[in-house]
């Protein structure tokens, strides 16, 4: 089996050098080891202060080699992303880079903010989520999703980030200590091993600082609310009390600060850095920003409305003959609607800190220990609507809160459920009824999460004999994560406190009479006099949940450098290279909760949510050699391939393999050409293998309900709709439809192919210009196919019908009887095609005026297909948004600076921000009977975003910056809940992780070194 893999992966080679060989006679690129070097330039495939044109965004490149300065530091620590032998002339990997100045200029201090800018990342759990939200930050690349993307720690994994995803936190990076980010496109998993699919995110420390450095930065966020559009649909709003924001609020305020240091010893073989961080931000809601204050939805064809839940402050009643809502004592015909937009975080308040340190010290060349540690400590606490009963409760006829014209209605002949005998012998009715009520009473629902994360590297590395190194590891790291959510409902004290009887003339609980739960309080929704507080306070409940993630790594490997031994071809100047090592991984979560959340006794958590663990571990062995063919001659600048390949053998899902083959060649300096192929694996993780299943919000559409379905009848009955049901199945105003969700021990691996192509030309000093082509196609992949997408599956082409379940009332969301089968699974493939483009450009200014530089990072996307598997169509979302394509994706996007540096310790920049057009999928082949019929966003256009930079070095060692991102103020796209099919990451009526959501974002900053 490895024999056939080996040989697979160096054919692989063979053809992609053969057909790059052939097709490209003019093109390449130089490598700009002429350029300048400033302190603190990166290396390997940076944009660094040491390359003057690519010194000002996240550009594309072809990873020059070092400097013989880097080259000649003690430590050795060149970090090549994509490879592990020592680096070449030129990277066979595409890479996208952004270095230390890049991300001051941009201001932000969440590295998750300054990565969803670029046009390769694609959001998902970020700080402007709230429903939904884990508490963590997440690489999402080329919206693969965060459990393909790999993030690493100068070359090392970094730990999963929560029990819930497995997915690395990226707030256990210390931002201070950045030296630059490398962006991987494309598998890395012979090389890096398992969820290097979609690619890999490499954070390269400053290990070799040197001084003391102080900073600290505030920022404020500032929107105009001045919206017309939003202005006229809160006017107009059908839900009584909606308020409409008109002040220009300074909110959301920041504040961050870092010390570090680094000193060596005096014999330079020596060295250590360490850092501290703190960081904290204050809460935004939906209240403060105008196209925020309240739900939209779009089901009409004109226009939009404000929308909400049923789950009313004054409460909604659905009987078996009518829907009515509570009216000061009163029964009254049709619903009432609750504005639950209003009270959700746009930004959770977050507070951060961090430490750590890097260091090393060369006993002898051939014994050079080093370790690291890493500490972050994250709380954060998501406000959500307030809970309610939603629809939980029984409501008993003898109830003595009931009014005569409530009783007559709630318990008529056709709206009786059953009857009952309690402990006293006493017989009586209970009604029908499912009560809606808000508990605006208690205030909104707290979600506080604490994830405190400890990393630990020891390892010693070093030369063997002349030409053979080591490198030998041991790592350790863990999250420990804690949760409390307040202020929901227990279903329990809910029944309880709405079984009351008139006991000696006082509104009693049954359960205090007959002795079952003493301390339980009447709820009164019925008499118009409101609950009270003290029935609020024992309906509320509590639940807790703490869990720990742990990875463990042991990681050996040895380099062999050919050329010392003049093991070389004789048309090259550099020998052989091979690393060949073993790896031993080891994984497990823990996730413990209490009754209320294990029970699903809460009301407004969707259903229960148990506790789980999990383990497995995984053997692995991996080469890697790189041969240079031929370099310098006529027609032949540099001309390398690479292979590799992994063996891994899991205890969860067997043996899997992966391989690559790659070349570089370069005709003449300044022109260069590469080529790729990658076969990456992904095994399932812990949470997709053990996760437990659970019923709760998943979808946000059903083409059954409202009295005008968007699917025919015979196309509703394959979903378990029946011929009485047909046009009487009542739709959720809040677009919110129950789903069964978990994990699947069954999994097996997914396999990707990986195809990367890349171009670049330097065709004068100061000017550079690279394209990259990825082709990725991930099969068998592990995913939820979304409970929108097999409604439509079954009603357009009647697959995956089993999974449907109606309950009683034909709904998905009236009762935990009607929800959609989706747990994960094995099925289908997912694929995306596009070009990166990087353009770099400086020009100098002359010593008096300084120099103008200029740069683009843009994505150009061909396709994003799904194909959901057994038979199933595939559809392209490239282009598209919606309720089954999710969030925007547009077919271009681009970041663009424009930066002036002047010698007088001056510096401006300005950058633009363009996120392309999208139609929504509604009417698509992705979404063909969608209920998304409204023209209010049926197109999102293009957007733009300005922001602007300065800085200002006050002495040698004090530098001020500040600026203002979204300088214009340009608003989100408003979108409804109809087309917010991407849970969490669709938040105040947008997609808060594509758009800016809040308005401008103004910071300024010191920094001090010594």
């Amino acid at each position: 089996m490895i024999r056939r893999h080996l040989k697979n992966a160096f054919m692989t080679t063979g053809m992609v050098a053969g057909v790059i060989a052939w097709s490209t006679p003019v093109f390449a690129q130089e490598t700009l080891q002429d350029t300048p070097q400033q302190s603190g330039a990166s290396s390997v495939g940076s944009n660094s202060a040491s390359n003057p044109v690519a010194d000002n965004a996240s550009i594309p490149t072809m990873a020059p080699a070092p400097t013989a300065s880097e080259l000649a530091q003690p430590s050795g620590t060149i970090t090549v992303t994509g490879s592990r032998l020592p680096p070449g002339v030129t990277s066979t990997s595409p890479i996208t880079s952004v270095n230390a100045k890049e991300i001051t200029k941009q201001g932000y201090t969440r590295i998750e903010d300054m990565l969803n800018r670029m046009p390769q990342f694609y959001g998902t759990q970020s700080s402007a989520v709230a429903n939904g939200s884990s508490g963590t930050a997440n690489a999402n690349l080329r919206a693969l999703g965060a459990n393909r993307t790999l993030v690493l720690i100068n070359g090392r994994r970094l730990m999963p980030g929560d029990p819930s995803s497995q997915a690395a936190d990226l707030n256990a990076i210390p931002s201070s200590l950045i030296k630059r980010v490398d962006v991987l496109t494309g598998g890395a998993s012979a090389v890096y091993g398992s969820d290097a699919v979609a690619g890999v995110v490499n954070f390269i420390m400053d290990t070799d600082y040197e001084g003391f450095h102080a900073d600290a930065q505030y920022n404020v966020l500032n929107g105009d609310n001045d919206s017309r559009t939003m202005r006229n649909i809160l006017r107009n709003s059908p839900i009584a009390g909606t308020k409409t924001p008109t002040n220009t609020p300074f909110d959301g305020w920041g504040f961050n600060a870092n010390l570090k240091f680094g000193a060596g010893t005096k014999d330079g073989r020596g060295h250590v850095v360490a850092y501290l961080g703190y960081r904290r931000q204050a809460a935004v809601t939906g209240a403060d920003r105008d196209y925020s204050s309240c739900a939209l939805s779009g089901t009409g064809t004109n226009g939009a409305y404000c929308s909400g839940s049923a789950t009313s402050t004054d409460g909604t009643v659905l009987l078996n003959d009518g829907v009515y809502h509570f009216n000061n004592g009163q029964l009254a015909s049709g619903s009432s609607s609750y504005n639950y937009a209003p009270t959700n975080n746009l930004q959770r308040p977050d507070q951060r800190y961090t430490a750590g340190f890097f260091a090393h010290y060369d006993v002898t060349d051939g014994f050079k220990p080093y370790a690291e540690f890493q500490f972050m400590d994250d709380r954060s606490t998501a406000q959500l609507a307030p809970s309610g009963t939603f629809g939980y409760g029984v409501v008993n006829c003898d109830n003595p809160f009931l009014t005569s014209q409530e009783s007559s209605i709630m318990c008529s002949a056709a709206n009786i459920d059953s009857s009952h005998v309690d402990a006293q012998g006493n017989t009586y009715n209970t009604s029908s009824a499912q009560i809606l009520k808000r508990n605006t009473e208690g205030g909104p629902r707290l979600n506080a999460m604490r994830h405190t994360s400890y990393r630990g590297v020891i390892g010693a590395k070093g030369e063997i004999v002349k030409g053979l190194t080591y490198d030998l590891y041991g790592q350790y790291g863990s999250t420990v994560y804690q949760n409390h959510f307040t202020r929901d409902f227990s279903q329990t004290k809910l029944n309880n406190a709405l079984n009351v009887v008139n006991y000696n003339g006082t509104a009693t609980c049954r359960s205090v009479i007959d002795g079952t739960d003493p301390n339980c309080v009447p709820y009164d929704i019925f008499s118009g006099n409101g609950p009270s507080q003290d029935s609020i306070n024992y309906i509320e409940t509590p639940a807790t949940a703490v869990g720990s993630t742990q990875e463990t790594v042991i990681s050996g490997s040895l380099t062999f450098d050919g050329s010392q031994y003049g093991v070389q071809l004789p048309t090259a100047s550099k020998g052989l290279g091979i690393n060949v090592g073993a790896e031993y991984r080891r994984e497990k979560m823990t996730y413990d909760v209490d009754y209320e959340y294990a029970s699903g006794d809460l009301t407004g958590q969707g259903g229960a949510n148990p506790s789980s663990h999990g383990k497995y571990d995984v053997k692995e062995l991996f080469i890697e050699a790189q041969l240079p063919i031929m370099d310098h001659r006529r027609g032949v600048n540099e001309l390398t391939l690479t292979g590799g390949f992994r063996y891994s053998d899991y205890s969860s899902t067997g043996s899997v393999q992966s391989y690559k083959g790659q070349m570089v060649y370069s005709p003449v300096k300044g022109v260069a050409l590469r080529g790729g192929y990658n076969r990456a694996v992904r095994a399932p993780n812990i949470q997709e293998l053990y996760g437990p299943t659970a019923i709760g919000n998943d979808g946000s559409t059903d083409p059954c309900a409202g009295t005008s379905p968007t699917m025919s009848a015979s196309q509703c009955e394959l979903m378990g709709v029946t011929a009485s049901q047909y046009g009487n199945v009542l739709s959720n105003p809040a677009s919110q439809y129950y789903g069964r969700q978990g994990g699947n021990p069954n999994l097996k691996p997914e396999t990707a192919n990986t195809f990367t192509g890349g171009i670049a030309l330097t065709p004068f000093h100061r000017f550079s210009f690279t394209a990259d082509f990825f082709d990725i196609k991930v099969k068998n992949i592990v995913s939820k196919l979304g409970a929108d997408n097999i409604l439509q599956l079954c009603g357009t082409q009647g697959r995956y019908c089993d999974r449907i379940h109606r309950d009683k009332y034909g709904s998905l969301w009236r009762t935990q009887a009607g929800y959609v089968d989706d747990v994960l699974m094995n099925i289908g493939s997912l694929a995306t095609r596009g070009v990166d483009f990087g353009v770099n450009y400086s020009y100098p200014l002359g010593n008096k005026y300084g120099s103008l530089s200029a740069s683009l990072n843009g994505t150009w996307l061909l396709n994003y297909k799904t194909n959901p598997g057994s038979g199933a169509s595939t559809y392209d979302c490239a282009g598209l948004y919606g309720a089954v394509c999710g969030m925007p994706m547009p077919k271009w996007r681009h970041q663009m600076r424009v930066s002036w540096d002047l010698p007088a310790g001056f510096g401006f920049s300005a950058m633009w921000r363009f996120v392309g057009g999208v139609k929504s999928d509604a009417g698509s082949t992705a979404n063909s009977y969608s209920s998304a019929k409204s023209s209010f966003d049926k197109k999102i256009g293009n957007v733009s975003y300005l922001d602007l930079t300065a800085y200002y070095k006050v002495t040698d060692k004090v530098t001020l910056n500040a600026g203002v991102n979204n300088v214009v103020g340009t608003r989100p796209p408003l979108i409804t809940t109809q087309n917010g099919g991407a849970g969490g990451i669709y938040n105040g009526n947008t997609y808060v992780t594509t758009y800016d959501v809040y308005g401008r974002y103004i910071f300024a900053g010191l920094s001090y070194d010594f």
